[in-house]
């Protein structure tokens, strides 16, 4: 599973070369996950040559981001990195498409916003949206995706699942690999049996 930072720094690279943005404002609420997202974003940015005009929070179930608008209007950014969740996220973007100063401004954000009830939850957009996640395919992916869709009746809504399959799969083929059956039928998993060479591979995985 790929670090949860690697996508901040993808969307600066992406809204610095490919974009071509220079200015921006960064988003960010309360939490641990997306503090560190919203530091390795501004942080990337800045050493490409950008440069972070608004920095504002959110805290979480804040109802009203008025004030964070007012601030930004004094100098509009071309770009909004939101480094928050939803609802806080909907919110924000519905209020940036209604501001006659702002709606202009491009709008980055994170996995947490690449959801179908983000997309159904806000109205008009802005000029442009984008959202970072990883991307997985490929036959297992395939294969994975039609167990799932048997199981579920719907495809996942992101890659975790699949990563939790795969941490699973590790987990129960270190098992194999080392479990004995015990007195009265229980299994015992020995740490010895893990301590060194191919099976110590394995146990880690």
């Amino acid at each position: 599973m790929p670090n949860h930072l690697h996508q901040a720094t993808v969307a600066a690279h992406f809204a610095f070369e490919e974009l071509g943005v220079r200015e921006t404002a960064v988003i960010q609420d309360s939490s641990n996950f997306n503090s560190l997202l919203a530091q390795q974003f501004s942080s990337t940015f800045t050493q490409l040559g950008g440069s972070i005009i608004y920095q504002g929070s959110i805290t979480l179930g804040q109802p009203d981001v008025g004030t964070l608008l007012t601030e930004m209007i004094s100098t509009p950014p071309e770009l909004v990195y939101l480094a928050l969740f939803e609802p806080e996220g909907n919110l924000m973007v519905n209020r940036l498409a209604e501001s006659s100063s702002l709606n202009r401004a491009i709008v980055l954000g994170p996995d947490s916003l690449r959801t179908p009830h983000f997309a159904s939850q806000i109205g008009d957009l802005p000029a442009e949206i984008f959202v970072t996640s990883p991307t997985l395919s490929g036959p297992a992916y395939d294969a994975f995706q039609t167990a799932w869709l048997s199981r579920y009746e719907a495809l996942p809504t992101s890659p975790a699942p699949a990563y939790a399959y795969d941490a699973t799969q590790l987990l129960l083929d270190a098992i194999e690999a080392v479990a004995v059956m015990g007195q009265n039928g229980a299994l015992v998993i020995g740490r010895g049996r893990c301590a060194t060479g191919y099976l110590r591979q394995r146990c880690l995985g």
